[in-house]
């Protein structure tokens, strides 16, 4: 089994990743996008432009790490034993709820909502470079990704939850 300071280290990894998805999600969400349709068009264009690319990185940065730092975690904390993770006990079934929830939520995070961020990006850019209007699709991506970020934020606080029950058995 691994020492109890590598556990440590990757449950932090794991729990600090978490919380950077999350928050960006939370930010976007509530924050950021309610905001922009009260800016003019062209400062809603440059920050669309500019802040969104690095934002949508940001995302998918974290979301990855907390996959990632949480396998991690889980395979160190077991000692490579994934029969203790078995959903036949209290605190397997807690884990694998959480992160089954966890894991949906990266495949909506990846799959869906970063390709369709990426399309408002390159159709506002379009946009900008030929002096366009909105085409219809712009307002579908957009409508497309507040509702995966919802569902997001709603998954990974069940996950959150389930982990945290977790802890307690």
């Amino acid at each position: 089994m691994a020492s109890a300071l590598v556990v440590g280290i990757l449950a932090w990894l794991h729990i600090l990743s978490a919380i950077g998805w999350l928050g960006s999600d939370i930010v976007l969400l509530i924050g950021m996008e309610p905001r922009l349709g009260k800016l003019s068009a062209a400062a809603r264009d440059e920050f669309t432009t500019t802040v969104s690319p690095r934002i949508n990185k940001m995302e998918m940065f974290f979301a990855s790490a907390t996959i990632l730092f949480g396998l991690l975690f889980l395979y160190e904390f077991t000692g490579g034993d994934l029969s203790l993770i078995s959903p036949s006990t209290q605190w397997g079934l807690a884990i694998m709820a959480g992160a089954t929830l966890g894991f949906v939520a990266f495949l909506l995070e990846a799959f869906v909502d970063y390709p369709a961020e990426k399309m408002i990006i390159e159709i506002v850019r379009d946009m900008r470079a030929n002096n366009r209007a909105p085409p219809p699709e712009l307002s579908k991506y957009h409508e497309r990704s507040e509702m995966v970020e919802i569902a997001v934020i709603i998954l990974l606080f069940a996950a959150v939850t389930f982990m945290v029950a977790a802890g307690q058995l």
